[in-house]
């Protein structure tokens, strides 16, 4: 099963302000939408929680194709695994920054095959489609 995931995340107030996303999950013609509000959040931490949250939505091991708005999320899950293997210390030995989130996810990625990629225009009109829903 091949799901696809569009997740966007809004920070007012950043560092420490709310923060609010709105996630929509697709699989064939159907469309689940998830919106999620947190108070003193990062944006950062946001944006794992969203991933996570879209993940926990899921009811059986998928293909996941995210795309979102953080280059964060994107290039930190390409080093999760080295993070991991170090006892979640990054280079120099530093304590990854929301460890237990990706901790979280780093579980979800184990059960589903997941892929995140930065919205293109061809998804940005995907989500302006889906927003008009």
């Amino acid at each position: 099963m091949r799901v696809i995931i569009y997740i966007k995340v809004e920070c007012h107030g950043n560092p420490s302000g709310y923060a609010k996303t709105v996630i929509y999950l697709t699989y064939k013609s159907n469309v689940s939408k998830v919106t999620l509000v947190k108070q003193d959040v990062t944006k950062n931490a946001m944006c794992i929680v969203a991933v996570i949250e879209a993940l926990k939505k899921l009811l059986k091991p998928c293909e996941v194709q995210i795309y979102l708005d953080s280059d964060y999320v994107i290039n930190a899950m390409a080093h999760m695994r080295q993070w991991k293997a170090n006892g979640w210390k990054r280079a120099g030995m530093r304590e990854v920054k929301n460890k237990v989130l990706w901790q979280q996810l780093d579980m979800l990625t184990q059960i589903h095959k997941v892929k995140v990629s930065r919205f293109s225009e061809s998804q940005e009109k995907r989500w302006r489609e889906l927003c008009e829903v």
